[in-house]
């Protein structure tokens, strides 16, 4: 996550595309496919954070800019979290309660996002990037 913050604020065309860079398809871009199924691989398994190491495969390995790499983040994890949490409820190890009220914050949190993202300027959310990264990398350090 720090190699993310930094690239971002040292490198951020290379992390987030300036509007109007054309992304690039897997055979274009082998090194994002490759990027992209590291991502996807470590969100099937691991998921925490696998929403920055989406957003580095999308925007940096494919070239997508920010907005449609969210939408495409969005896909991505939703459809793995489906399958992890048939897997998790399967086996009785969802606490219903708190996972109901991390959704519900979440989907009112989404929706207020994505209104932000479609009307805000790129370089904005560029640097909306780089302090959440930053405050979930200091979080971790003092608090993991």
């Amino acid at each position: 996550m720090i190699t993310i913050a930094l690239m971002t604020l040292l490198l951020p065309d290379v992390v987030a595309p300036p509007e109007g860079t054309r992304a690039l398809g897997l055979r274009e871009r082998p090194l994002g496919a490759l990027m992209l199924f590291g991502a996807g691989f470590y969100g099937g398994f691991v998921q925490a954070g696998v929403s920055l190491v989406l957003i580095s495969a999308l925007s940096a390995g494919l070239r997508y800019d920010l907005v449609r790499t969210n939408a495409l983040k969005v896909v991505c994890t939703a459809l793995f979290s489906v399958a992890s949490l048939v897997v998790f409820a399967l086996t009785g190890r969802v606490e219903w309660v708190t996972g109901i009220l991390l959704a519900i914050g979440m989907t009112i949190g989404a929706a207020v996002g994505v209104r932000f993202a479609l009307d805000a300027d790129h370089r904005l959310i560029r640097w909306i990037l780089f302090a959440m990264v930053s405050l979930t990398c200091g979080v971790a350090l003092v608090f993991g």
